[in-house]
């Protein structure tokens, strides 16, 4: 086999030396060096392959770290946001639920006024509506006949240009404006009038708070009779001697007594409006006497055609009868049913 000689210089001034290698071994040792040069690129080579790979996986895991971060705090705006708007959602509601009660109390307030506007015009003769009354449970008298005097004028004149009655408009606010001004029309008449409205019935003729309405204005059946009749009159029942009062000021025409009212008591208010007092257990006025509303004019009773203690109050407007119920505005009446 062939050999190959290598000369090795250690120094320049000494001997060299000589290495015989057979060429195999000599290829052999060359080829290892090679491969072991391969070895050691190739490491490097893939070292920084893996250095530059997770430099970039650092980077992209850095991004998707911040777009992760960025996403949940967008996220958490938007809750905070949404929370907000159903705070503020359930605020209106609130609001709304709040504002709709007031409408309605301002409704069921503005319909009261209304109901009051159209009882005053009555009151004042400036509407006129006759109301009958059937199938009334009553404690009451027999029906007493009325004058046949009707040459005199109207006290009240219907000729004031208001409204009768409002419909209620589209707008609360423009239907509310119009109630206010037919009031204010309304109040400026009343001042007007004012000494009239003295001698105008307007109260519950009756002292006292243990009394009802037994009987009311228009058709019933006759308690003595059970024949079909118009009532021409209330009957107020309460206790026995209960203090009968007059309603507005005038003057007593009449203190008498027969089979049908009993003791009985007529006041002359106005030359147009006069009042009777029927039933009565004993007046306490006599004929001419002058009277103020709340004075005592007499006891209710029993007397005359009678089923139990009440009085008949009757009111006559230029000789016809009219349903007391438009005269009174006594807040207590708001709680006097028929019994």
């Amino acid at each position: 086999m062939k050999k190959v000689s290598i000369l090795w210089f250690s120094k320049s001034n000494t001997t060299y030396k000589v290495i015989s290698l057979k060429r195999l071994y000599l290829y052999s040792i060359i080829s290892l060096h090679i491969l072991l040069y391969i070895s050691v690129v190739s490491l490097i080579g893939i070292s920084i392959y893996q250095h530059v790979y997770i430099a970039k996986v650092k980077h992209d895991l850095l991004k998707s770290t911040n777009e992760i971060k960025r996403i949940n705090s967008l996220l958490k705006e938007k809750n905070l946001k949404i929370v907000s708007l159903k705070e503020s959602l359930n605020l209106k509601a609130k609001k709304i639920s709040d504002l709709q009660d007031k409408l309605t109390a301002v409704q069921n307030e503005i319909e009261e006024m209304k109901q009051m506007e159209i009882k005053i015009r009555k009151y004042l003769g400036l509407e006129q509506e006759n109301i009958s009354s059937d199938k009334f449970s009553h404690q009451g008298g027999f029906e007493y006949k009325k004058s046949k005097n009707n040459n005199l004028n109207k006290t009240i004149p219907s000729s004031l240009s208001l409204p009768t009655e409002t419909k209620m408009s589209k707008n609360i606010v423009d239907y509310s404006k119009a109630l206010k001004e037919s009031f204010l029309q309304l109040i400026d008449y009343l001042g007007k009038k004012q000494e009239e409205l003295r001698h105008m019935p307007s109260i519950l003729p009756v002292k006292g708070d243990h009394f009802w309405i037994s009987c009311g204005f228009g058709w019933r059946i006759n308690p003595f009779t059970q024949q079909r009749e118009f009532h021409s009159a209330i009957d107020i029942a309460g206790q026995w001697k209960t203090p009968i009062v007059a309603p507005a000021d005038g003057i007593v025409i009449k203190v008498g007594k027969n089979s049908i009212l009993g003791n009985y008591v007529r006041i002359r208010h106005t030359p147009h409006i006069t009042t009777l007092y029927g039933h009565l257990y004993k007046a306490i006025v006599k004929k001419g006497d002058k009277v103020k509303r709340w004075d005592v004019i007499g006891y209710m009773g029993n007397t005359g055609h009678s089923t139990g203690t009440h009085v008949h109050y009757k009111i006559e407007v230029n000789g016809k009868p009219v349903n007391p119920i438009y005269y009174i505005y006594d807040q207590r009446i708001k709680n006097l049913a028929l019994r």
